[in-house]
């Protein structure tokens, strides 16, 4: 295997405009060896709740350890283990040790750069006594960010997720499937982090090697995701990217992806898009994959053929929001005639009962004065 990387993170337009911080993270890294090479891509997304507020140096933080470590895991469990890469005891003791180098590097920053009162004043305005109370007693969770990462060697290739965010591999005839299972706990914007008690204990992983090992893998923020109006439509990019790359190489697409990514952003969910990728530069048979020679005009044309699908999810977006916004409003005209016909209902029965229980009663006869028959006194 010859492995590529190629990555890139952008700033949402949401986070623009509200004056955010991008969040989000990416690191990848290729380095040859006695026993071959190993490729590592590790993706991370903060937290964006009052509570995680240094969650983009968290998010930082987890890449750059991750990074490390998967790279020494990746050498020394290959290096001793022959053709069994390793077993699952392995994998979660490397889940543990993700999770207690993560920590380390956070209670690190902690100690060099305490929290201000500003930070912690602005905390508690926004989440009350009892979440600067949290903050203070766990400062990890002001970290708090999940993770996806991918490592690979000649002969195998390791998934890792913490959270949610999107983990795709790509088949060599561009086959597009999520190589670990669904979190159903992963509901709306709640999410498993690294800053939760036992974080290790929530993690996805999944392996595979030799020939199940995919030409591509991407690793994406839930950002991007989000940007599509439906997740058919979503992996559509799995093979969108292998083309463009086996066109013109990643290098060349590496140059484009922060425009393309921004265009996402911008198109779509608003919020910060990181992509990270791992591409297998060997077709069948060990030889590399035959790129034709392009024009400026050709490259031109792929990228804009995959900024067309973020246009277009943005024109089925708005066409959404445009039918959700119409459905409200006939809502509140719909209840507000049944608020009128019940007020007028309820009018009508009032008027019914009040006539019932209360009848009108004749007026009394006036009674003529009785005239004494005393005689009138005298002066």
């Amino acid at each position: 295997m010859s492995w590529k990387v190629a990555h890139a993170c952008v700033r949402g337009s949401s986070h623009q405009r509200s004056g955010l911080p991008n969040q989000d993270a990416a690191q990848c890294a290729v380095t040859p060896g006695t026993q071959g090479t190993v490729a590592v891509a590790v993706v991370s997304d903060g937290h964006g709740s009052p509570r995680h507020f240094r969650s983009q140096i968290g998010s930082s933080l987890a890449v750059s350890t991750v990074a490390g470590t998967l790279q020494g895991f990746l050498r020394e469990s290959v290096a001793s283990n022959g053709q069994v890469p390793f077993v699952p005891e392995q994998v979660h003791e490397l889940e543990r040790k993700i999770v207690s180098g993560w920590l380390a590097a956070v209670h690190s920053d902690v100690e060099h750069n305490p929290f201000t009162e500003a930070e912690l004043a602005s905390l508690e305005k926004e989440d009350g006594v009892e979440g600067r109370g949290a903050v203070e007693s766990s400062p990890e969770l002001a970290y708090g960010a999940t993770l996806m990462a991918a490592g690979a060697t000649d002969k195998v290739l390791l998934y890792l997720q913490l959270g949610d965010g999107e983990i795709l591999s790509v088949s060599a005839t561009g086959t597009t499937t999520r190589p670990l299972p669904p979190d159903d706990r992963l509901i709306a914007n709640q999410t498993t982090s690294l800053c939760q008690p036992e974080a290790w204990k929530d993690f996805r992983s999944s392996w595979v090697t030799d020939a199940a090992l995919p030409s591509l893998v991407l690793l994406s923020t839930d950002g991007y995701a989000n940007s599509f109006r439906s997740d058919e439509d979503f992996l559509t990019i799995g093979q969108d990217y292998l083309e463009i790359i086996r066109q013109q190489g990643i290098a060349s697409l590496a140059e484009e992806l922060p425009a393309i990514l921004t265009e996402a952003a911008q198109q779509g969910s608003g919020d910060d898009i990181t992509l990270a990728i791992l591409q297998d530069d060997l077709g069948t048979g060990g030889t590399k994959v035959p790129r034709p020679l392009m024009s400026p005009g050709s490259k031109s044309a792929l990228i804009e053929q995959l900024k067309a699908r973020h246009s277009s999810q943005r024109q089925k977006l708005q066409e959404l929001a445009m039918r959700v916004e119409q459905t409200r409003k006939d809502n509140r005209r719909l209840r507000n005639s049944l608020v009128l016909l019940v007020a007028a209902a309820i009018a009508v029965a009032v008027a019914i009962f009040h006539n019932r229980i209360f009848l009108h009663r004749p007026a009394p006869t006036p009674v003529a004065p009785t005239m004494s028959s005393a005689p009138p006194s005298k002066k």
